[in-house]
């Protein structure tokens, strides 16, 4: 593996990982604090999450620059993670799962597909 692809991995699990310290405070903060319903916050916080990923994968991870094709393909691509992610958050939730551990979870479920379909659909 060339030394470029390793740093596109590398790059990603770090956005990721600082991606995912901001979403589990946003869940806290909205649902013990702000007392938001826990599928709610979990749409709420990844859309957001979602805009500041589009601007840091585009010109951090995969360094490519901004074109109105990837913003549909990236909507797209959001809109079922975000789907997706939801059922599997509710899922969690419905067995008993703590929200922040169904949160947890869903994030290493969703991680490798998402990281997969970004490389190579999105900013292809």
């Amino acid at each position: 593996m060339s030394p470029e692809k390793v740093m596109v991995y590398v790059r990603y699990f770090s956005v990721s990982a600082f991606g995912y310290m901001f979403i589990m405070a946003g869940m806290y903060v909205m649902v013990d604090v702000l007392d938001i319903a826990k599928v709610a916050s979990y749409l709420l916080v990844y859309l957001f999450s979602y805009v500041i990923e589009y601007l840091v994968t585009l010109s951090f991870v995969f360094r490519k620059t901004h074109h109105w094709l990837k913003i549909i393909k990236f909507a797209i691509h959001t809109l079922v993670s975000l789907a997706l992610g939801a059922l599997v958050f509710d899922a969690l939730i419905k067995i008993n799962i703590n929200y922040l551990v169904a949160t947890f979870l869903t994030a290493i479920i969703l991680l490798p597909i998402r990281f997969l379909s970004n490389r190579y659909l999105v900013y292809s």
